[in-house]
């Protein structure tokens, strides 16, 4: 897989040539918390414009250069803001200077060790990690390093009572009882430590159940529709699922509803193992037939017990009962398993319906469907057992902080969490590694007094996996500072997965970000390339490479989803990956997941992890030092028009038959369109002029508040029908998949649940909403910018 002779000093610079929510019922406490909430967010978005304006224009901090110093970096930018650094003498481009000091094998032993432990959310190994990176910041003389703890609800496996999964009879003898249902088996030395968390799915509900068995292939609602149609009834039935496809706490949500008593979630070889091609580890990369992936299955984002509120002391806290009410939690069990122990019970399912050919995986047997075992099993059934546990803990975020020497209260946010249900080797490891070696790379950058203009922050996320716990906690902390003064949220989770090419997720904001940093990269597999370059050939298609959604399942989604701050989100992954996305790379969330596998089966000279700090780095500065901020609103509005265009061929006639139409959704998009131009021209307009005088200091400040401000146009205090933690009216998780990006969710969430009443209703949020986008851009544009309105 990896290039075994390619050496990562070959990758020098090349010139400079992007779930299932809550429901919760309008007369619970709950939702009157949250309609309150939402009328605070009223207020807030309805000052917004007002409140960046103060602060971009206001800011008592901020200096106005002095124009007998005409020394600019490219584009015009005054040097106060950091775009040139000093080195011997002469002023370089700070993130020509700043890659230079990035080294792969810094980041190789960073990954070295933090991964020599497993350090689950929680645990006193993942508390010391905290403690590590804190100390190392403070070392480097970061402005500010915060420790900052949440008490949350977490739930762990029982290690005296593990979970189980196995046949028996019907005098409930065990006919065979799952070994990897309740341990992982390690095929390395390095993975026989202690503290490594037995099989288990977080916040699964807590019991046993007992019935016939059925296989349900992703567990999809469609899955269990064409069960339906098949005349498999599922209820009173435990199910075994494949991972894959879809959010596995969607999985439990849609077994929930359709009557199963139960949950089993197996990784098949022909979505994570040596059925896809590639050997399995330790001898490749591919997932051994005993391994299996953890995760949680809750459907809310943050700690269960305090939706909206951060976890912090004297808080209101909901009970369990409740959380369980809503279906933030599933209450039947689930728990995951190997395909290993799979087989034993697929191939003794009933013959009397077999699987359809594209539910068959790489099992060496005939898929049948069940209900129940075949006749020479059919006193047997299957039996699961869940004890999980639950327990209050501390987790801590580490936020490290270089204040920008121009706007100090606007920061650009770099984030990636640290705990890890394993190891950590790539999940999310590989991303701290790299962020660990960005911020050694921009203090050196400050030993020689340089500065960004912009407040750079570092987030070391904790309890990610269990729901992006830590990040949603900070974010319930700091909403109103973070609604009203965030500029960008760039987030790294697994930063190498694979080797192919870079996947970007964004909002269409960044896109002008992300490929000039990409521009400025050379691809880690092709010196003779860009990282640009390479992205925009595995594209497939001419014209820019393709910039992908925001769904959830990572740490911007509090930024995004909630508080509208144009984010994004990067990784290096394979084309396996990209193709089959949901099944993640093989050894995902597995005991397998170590420093060892990345070194000897992914990339064993860590060029990729370097190549995507580069481009991190770069894109970091290119918004931290940039007086007027390079985002994307026409490309933004390219993108809406595709993504209405897209609407209107998937569902036409669907919603032809119900008479809507979606006439007043394009209207709004056109007007977007219209203002992006006219803004954009105006930013053009701005950057021709000289940046070091006062006057055109206020017309950039005037252009950024609306540029930040076009973005939290797009919430709705209330949130979406159904998912009021989700805001955005443009892109949110799939309702039934959180891991994929859907477009206009309230108007698609509503079409597939056929609520033609809401369709309609989404519909005119939707376009109200693009509307209010295009009038924050142009209003007061002509005063602001071309007139001489100070005299």
């Amino acid at each position: 897989m990896a290039k075994e002779d390619y050496s990562p000093l070959e990758a020098e610079e090349s010139s400079p040539k992007v779930k299932s929510a809550v429901r919760i019922g309008k007369d619970s406490k709950l939702f009157k918390i949250i309609r309150n909430v939402g009328i605070l967010i009223v207020f807030a978005l309805a000052g917004l414009t007002a409140g960046v304006l103060i602060g971009y224009l206001a800011f008592s901090g901020a200096k106005t250069p002095s124009c007998s110093e005409p020394q600019v970096a490219p584009n015009n930018i005054p040097k106060e803001w950091g775009a040139l650094v000093s080195e011997n003498g002469k002023l370089v481009p700070a993130g020509d200077q700043g890659v230079l000091q990035m080294d792969a094998t810094r980041i190789e032993n960073n990954l070295k060790m933090l991964t020599v432990e497993p350090h689950i959310a929680g645990s006193k190994t993942n508390n010391d990690l905290a403690k590590t990176i804190a100390a190392s910041w403070r070392e480097l003389k970061l402005d500010k390093v915060e420790e900052i703890q949440y008490s949350v609800l977490l739930q762990y496996p029982n290690d005296t009572n593990p979970n189980r999964f196995q046949i028996r009879l019907t005098n409930h003898s065990v006919v065979f009882d799952a070994p990897t249902a309740q341990l992982e088996p390690p095929v390395t030395d390095d993975e026989k430590k202690e503290g490594v968390a037995r099989p288990f799915n977080a916040y699964s509900g807590v019991g046993s159940a007992e019935g016939p068995l059925v296989y349900v292939n992703y567990a999809r609602r469609e899955d269990f529709q064409n069960l339906t149609d098949m005349g498999v009834n599922v209820s009173q039935c435990i199910c075994l699922a494949r991972y894959g496809q879809i959010f596995r706490g969607s999985k439990a949500l849609v077994a929930q509803q359709n009557g199963c008593l139960g949950l089993v979630i197996y990784s098949d070889p022909i979505d994570y193992g040596p059925k896809k091609g590639f050997p399995a580890y330790p001898n490749g990369w591919s997932l051994p037939e005993t391994g299996l992936q953890r995760g949680t299955v809750m459907l809310m984002d943050g700690d269960p017990l305090t939706p909206l509120h951060p976890s912090i002391p004297d808080v209101y806290r909901r009970s369990l009962d409740e959380a369980l009410a809503d279906h933030s939690v599933p209450s039947i069990p689930v728990t995951p398993l190997s395909s290993s122990d799979a087989i034993h019970f697929l191939s003794i399912m009933s013959t009397g319906k077999e699987a359809p050919e594209d539910w068959r995986g790489g099992l060496n047997l005939t898929y049948y469907l069940g209900p129940g075992f075949n006749s020479e099993n059919q006193n047997s059934s299957a039996y699961m057992e869940v004890n999980n546990y639950y327990e209050t803990k501390p987790i801590v975020n580490v936020v490290g902080t270089i204040y920008g020497s121009q706007e100090p209260d606007h920061p650009v946010l770099l984030g990636n969490h640290r705990d890890a249900w394993t190891f950590g080797g790539a999940d999310p490891n590989s991303g701290t590694a790299t962020m660990l070696e960005v911020v050694r790379s921009l203090s050196l950058l400050r030993e020689t007094g340089w500065r960004p203009g912009r407040t750079m922050m570092f987030c070391s996320w904790d309890a990610e996996e269990y729901g992006l716990v830590g990040s949603v906690e900070f974010v319930e902390d700091r909403s109103k500072q973070l609604l009203l003064n965030a500029v960008a949220y760039l987030n790294v989770d697994v930063a190498v997965g694979g080797i192919d090419h870079l996947r970007v997720k964004a909002s269409p904001m960044l896109i002008p970000a992300f490929y000039q940093a990409t521009k400025e990269v050379t691809s880690p597999n092709d010196p003779s390339l860009t990282v640009y370059e390479e992205w925009q050939l595995e594209t497939g298609a001419p014209g820019e490479p393709d910039v992908g959604g925001l769904g959830s399942g990572s740490d911007y989604t509090g930024f995004f989803q909630v508080l509208g701050i144009t984010s994004g989100d990067l990784s290096y992954t394979s084309t396996f990956n990209a193709t089959d996305f949901f099944a993640g790379y093989p050894v995902y969330h597995s005991i397998h997941d170590t420093f060892q596998w990345i070194k000897t089966s992914l990339e064993p000279h860590f060029a990729h992890h370097l190549a995507l700090g580069k481009v991190w780095l770069r894109t970091a500065l290119n918004i931290s030092t940039t007086p007027v901020l390079p985002f994307g609103v026409v490309e933004y509005g390219e993108h809406l028009l595709m993504l209405v265009q897209d609407l209107n061929s998937t569902h036409n006639q669907t919603l032809g038959r119900e008479n809507i139409t979606l006439d007043f959704l394009f209207t709004s998009v056109e007007s977007f369109q219209a203002s992006a131009k006219m803004l954009q021209d105006a930013v053009d307009y701005v950057k021709e002029k000289d940046l070091n005088m006062t006057e055109n200091l206020k017309k950039w400040r005037v252009l950024n508040s609306k540029l930040v401000g076009v973005e939290r146009s797009f919430l709705v205090p209330e949130g979406l029908p159904g998912r009021p933690f989700f805001k955005h009216v443009v892109y949110a998780p799939g309702k039934y998949n959180s891991y994929s990006s859907a477009a206009f969710p309230g108007i698609t969430d509503s079409i597939v649940e056929e609520n033609w009443r809401v369709v309609r209703e989404q519909v005119t949020v939707a376009a109200l909403n693009v509307r209010a986008a295009a009038n924050v851009m142009t209003d007061s544009l002509q005063t602001a910018i071309y007139d001489n309105y100070s005299s």
